[in-house]
């Protein structure tokens, strides 16, 4: 009796620490797999929305600006980008460095719906810029220049999407 039940307790043990380890949580706790988990389905539900139209091909360039109109600038310590995506699949079309003025360039583009992400550039990392939420719909205009104003908008701090990776 005492055999069976020593083989089914490290029965039961290993079959949840293959489930934990297949969740990536090997080495954690269940509070922190459970966490994570809860993580990864709060960022796959977070939507993204088309924010940017392009009516015909066009160079765009633009600022980056907070709610008060202000320009919000790279800094030795917050070094910004801006990316231009797919709104649908996410992917990344263009990346570019948002400059000590709050400008950037994102060349020519041809026309389609798109979404302008602004992201926190660390090392080799893209990160969410935290505390903001993006832009919702940057006007373009019809031409050969498209000069963006992107709006940032303070949530500040304890939303919970702030943990996913930037979309």
């Amino acid at each position: 009796m005492k055999r069976t039940l020593s083989c089914l307790f490290v029965l039961v043990l290993s079959a949840a620490a293959t489930t934990h380890a297949q969740a990536g949580c090997a080495g954690e706790g269940s509070a922190a797999c459970a966490q994570k988990e809860a993580d990864a389905k709060l960022c796959a539900q977070e939507l993204t929305e088309v924010n940017f139209n392009i009516l015909s091909t066009t160079q765009v360039t633009g600022t980056v600006r907070d709610d008060s109109g202000a320009l919000f600038p790279s800094t030795k310590t917050l070094r910004l980008a801006i990316q231009l995506r797919n709104p649908y699949s996410g992917k990344v079309l263009r990346t570019a460095e948002v400059n000590d003025t709050g400008h950037f360039d994102l060349g020519w583009e041809s026309e389609g719906k798109f979404r302008l992400v602004v992201v926190v550039l660390d090392g080799k990392n893209v990160l969410r810029l935290k505390g903001w939420d993006q832009a919702r719909n940057v006007g373009c205009g019809n031409g050969l220049e498209c000069r963006a104003r992107v709006m940032l908008h303070a949530h500040g701090s304890g939303r919970a999407a702030d943990i996913c990776p930037p979309k």
